[in-house]
């Protein structure tokens, strides 16, 4: 047995655990800062900023869910609604209803990008659902952030 091909396992084993223990504590620094850059782009209304050749943006998520708590509401709009019926079936599937919304939303963001006087935000692309549905559900914008090369 080569004893010089198990020490060096063994040793690359012993950096692989402190790289992940000092990944994990990358990752959470990264996630107060993360925290604190888009509470400050937000209250600013800054899309973006660059530094050191990269550039941070915020990125809104769409999501959507009953109003209240109310399953019952979102299931008979879903249903009332040519256009979302398919996605109930006792009940909904809320994954299909957020895809579903995410889609609505990529409309209304590419609708506000042609049209300055609109503004893309939660109640722009529930104003945008069908009226069966947009008393029964809210949608919300959770934020996150990408880097890129600048």
């Amino acid at each position: 047995m080569n004893m010089a091909l198990v020490k060096e396992f063994i040793a690359l084993e012993n950096k692989k655990k402190s790289l992940t223990a000092e990944l994990d504590v990358t990752k959470q620094s990264m996630t107060g800062l993360g925290e604190s850059i888009k509470d400050q782009l937000v209250a600013e209304g800054i899309n973006s900023v660059e530094a050191d050749g990269r550039q941070v943006r915020i990125v809104p998520e769409v999501y959507a869910g009953p109003i209240e708590g109310n399953k019952e509401s979102v299931i008979d709009a879903l249903r009332s609604s040519e256009e979302t019926v398919g996605l109930v079936t006792t009940g909904y599937d809320a994954r299909s209803l957020v895809a579903y919304v995410r889609s609505v939303a990529g409309d209304v963001e590419a609708a506000c990008k042609l049209d300055p006087a609109r503004v893309y935000n939660p109640d722009a692309v529930r104003a945008a659902l069908p009226p069966e549905l947009r008393d029964a559900i809210k949608v919300s914008f959770v934020y996150g952030l990408k880097i890129r090369k600048a």
